[in-house]
């Protein structure tokens, strides 16, 4: 099965998920946003997300369906490690939503649910993953790239990472 069909790129959104959210009735279940450069990226407790401009995957899919948000959350984490596993890269899961390659982050996810007459309508997960980028204002932030040297494909990786949520989750 490939639940994840639905690919809506952009070269700058303001926030891949702010754009799910104000679009849910028009996307599809599993659409899945992708943007090249963030203006507002956040994470966690709305802390920004650093990212050049198209160096890093910055995407956000729309789940519609009845999937718990913590069901969702983890089976995320473990497919972002298999894809970084994928790519030779072993990383670890430090809570609350933080991917680790040693000390140093190398990915980021932010959820955030819609709830209409208290039934939850839909969950929006948002991952940023460093690939390319080898710069960062924060010393404790990796990629991809920093870690083996190699330039690699946004659309493989981002490939790779679906391939392994489809596989993990349904």
């Amino acid at each position: 099965m490939n639940a994840f069909k639905s690919l809506i790129q952009f070269d700058e959104l303001d926030s891949t998920n702010d754009f799910a959210r104000d679009h849910l009735d028009e996307l599809e279940n599993h659409a899945v946003v992708v943007a090249k450069h963030q203006r507002k990226g956040r994470g966690q407790y709305e802390r920004t997300w650093e990212s050049d401009t198209g160096k890093n995957l910055l995407f956000s899919i729309l789940f519609k369906e009845e999937i718990p948000s913590q069901t969702i959350s983890h089976i995320a984490v473990l497919s972002l490690i298999e894809t970084l596993h994928h790519f030779e890269i072993e990383a670890s899961f430090k809570l609350p939503n933080d991917i680790l390659v040693g000390k140093d982050k190398i990915a980021g996810m932010l959820i955030e649910t819609k709830y209409e007459m208290e039934r939850r309508t839909s969950l929006i997960l948002g991952i940023g993953l460093n690939v390319n980028q080898v710069v960062f204002q924060t010393e404790r932030a990796t990629s991809m790239k920093k870690i083996s040297a190699i330039d690699y494909s946004l659309d493989e990786v981002l490939k790779v990472f679906l391939e392994k949520l489809d596989l993990n989750l349904f």
